[in-house]
């Protein structure tokens, strides 16, 4: 019989952090192993460029409903059953995309491995708030991130060394396999975290019901808002960056990739500077630094594409923004669930869900303008300032007094 690990705030162990971690890390490596291989699988599978592009905003969309409906639901049926789950059901949906036929069997199997690995993010993020509180959850909020910050810089390389020899097939085996290898990491080392008296009424109002209950709590819709919108920002580099570094400033392909490589190291290093200082300073204290400072980068990239956009400048200022997220993920996520603990899987859900729906809505904007620099720190900027804004509404809601 499994023991039941006590909700009480007595931290979270290093190992069980790295098992959770596995299960967040399929997402970006599921995301960023097979850009590459875009136009072999297109020619391969008969569709056209779009239509491999919809298997990446497909999974995208599977990453929102997957945190949005099993967040709320893990909080009637425990954490651990539904984990192991998500990482067998994700597993078998990237073995159908390796032998997947044509684009429609491949797009079944991308929605349906989202699902899968937004279930995976949203209940190891669950399974933290359950065990820790205050500083103790931001500390293993950071160090999560610190040990998931790995997958971005990897899995681009990864994903080349597979593509060349093996074909872009191959790549969606290592997908299975890594979800194979998480499935047997977590089953050996996370007990359940929610014990049976500690869970809600199951069925849809039970599912709903918590999504309502959160959005009530004082505080938390403030710090949820200042999580999605500082990801909106980030998400707008992301969708920018390509046009900005190569179109606009000229880089070649290989240093825009090293350059995009070396600003995941900087959300890594963030994410163990927060880590350590949030021993001895306040965790709304850390998130109100890192918005201010990606705040700060933002206007400053602005001024200078508006100007005359160089490449010595602009990329100082991106690398200081996406440092400036590994102050604000961890900090903002423990603020958030640390408020909604009878809740954690529902607060987990609307932290993971609407950050996926705030980046999507967001991504097309930078597109819009006729200057990529400039529009892209226009986006980041007006998005930082709506997570500012949500910090302050955050914290005066909660009536903190420091």
């Amino acid at each position: 019989m499994r023991a039941e690990i006590s909700g009480k705030n007595t931290g979270v162990p290093l190992p069980l952090l790295a098992a959770l971690a596995l299960a967040t890390m399929a997402g970006p490596l599921s995301i960023d192993t097979y850009l590459p291989a875009f136009p072999l699988m297109a020619d391969d599978l008969g569709t056209t460029e779009p239509g491999v592009q919809l298997t990446l905003t497909l999974f995208m969309a599977g990453m929102a409903l997957g945190q949005f409906f099993i967040g709320p639901m893990s909080d009637s049926m425990g954490r651990r059953r539904l984990l192991l789950g998500s990482q067998l059901i994700a597993a078998a949906a990237a073995f159908v995309c390796a032998v997947s036929p044509d684009i429609w069997v491949m797009w079944g199997g991308r929605l349906v491995q989202g699902i899968a690995g937004g279930a995976g993010v949203v209940l190891a993020r669950a399974v933290v708030a359950d065990l820790a509180v205050g500083k103790t959850a931001a500390r293993a909020f950071a160090l999560m991130m610190l040990i998931n910050g790995i997958a971005p810089i990897m899995a681009p390389l990864i994903g080349a060394v597979l593509l060349v020899p093996f074909g872009w097939r191959s790549i969606f085996v290592f997908m299975g396999l890594f979800n194979v290898f998480a499935m047997i990491v977590l089953a050996l080392v996370v007990k359940e975290s929610l014990p049976p008296e500690n869970r809600s009424a199951g069925g849809l109002r039970g599912l709903f019901g918590g999504i309502a209950e959160v959005v009530k709590i004082r505080g938390f819709l403030g710090y949820v808002i200042a999580f999605w919108f500082s990801f909106g920002a980030m998400f707008a580099y992301i969708s920018g960056s390509p046009f900005v570094m190569q179109g606009q400033l000229g880089l070649g392909v290989g240093t825009y990739s090293m350059l995009f490589a070396v600003s995941s190291a900087m959300i890594v290093l963030g994410s163990a500077v927060s880590a350590r200082m949030v021993n001895t300073i306040d965790p709304r204290r850390l998130l109100a630094f890192g918005i201010l400072l990606m705040l700060t980068a933002s206007v400053l990239l602005l001024v200078d594409a508006l100007l005359n956009p160089t490449v010595w400048v602009i990329v100082p200022l991106l690398m200081l923004a996406l440092f400036s997220m590994g102050f604000i993920m961890g900090n903002a996520t423990a603020l958030a669930t640390g408020l909604a603990r009878r809740r954690a899987g529902a607060a987990s859900a609307m932290l993971g869900a609407g950050q996926f729906v705030v980046a999507g809505a967001i991504s097309p904007m930078v597109g819009l303008g006729a200057d990529a620099a400039a529009t892209m720190g226009t986006v980041m900027t007006c998005s930082v300032l709506v997570a500012l804004a949500g910090y302050v509404w955050g914290v005066k809601r909660e009536n903190y007094t420091s």
